[in-house]
């Protein structure tokens, strides 16, 4: 299986316009990776009355159903690949400081709530993800000035 450059090397696509299905899940997978573990991410070519045979690479930074998806479309896998590496360099970092945000209101509101804040009653409300949780309770203490907040069940 080939490897996947990191998206911050010059070289990232290969020259080519054919891709394998092998190196296209690669390219989503790194995609997914810098927006989160919630992330997803897909690629397809349509044939119906609205797609004009392109490739396209869509990214739902959130998770389906938690955020709004980006597409991007081409003529070549390399090409909508590209236009979703550069969306994700810049996008990137910014959905995931909206992730911290969210995640860090919620652990106050349901400490305040319920004394606690656990895993289950932040998955309840849609905003648990496992690897922020460490920083959005940081966080969670800097926006309430009370620390420390912590969630049980890691």
């Amino acid at each position: 299986m080939p490897t996947v450059a990191s998206p911050t090397t010059a070289a990232v696509l290969p020259p080519q316009d054919a891709m394998s299905v092998s190196a296209l899940w690669q390219h989503l997978e790194v995609l997914r990776g810098m927006f989160g573990s919630d992330a997803e991410t897909s690629a397809h070519i349509g044939a119906n009355r609205f797609s004009d045979g392109q490739a396209s690479v869509t990214i739902y930074p959130q998770g389906v159903g938690r955020s709004t998806a980006k597409s991007f479309r081409a003529p070549t896998w390399p090409a909508a690949l590209s236009f979703a590496y550069s969306w994700a360099q810049t996008r990137g970092p910014v959905e995931r400081e909206a992730a911290i945000r969210r995640l860090a209101l919620d652990i106050i509101d349901i400490t305040d709530a319920e004394g606690a804040c656990s895993v289950s009653a932040l998955k309840r409300r849609g905003s648990y993800v496992a690897e922020l949780v460490d920083v959005a309770c940081q966080r969670a203490t800097e926006i309430a000035g009370n620390a420390p907040f912590s969630v049980t069940g890691v």
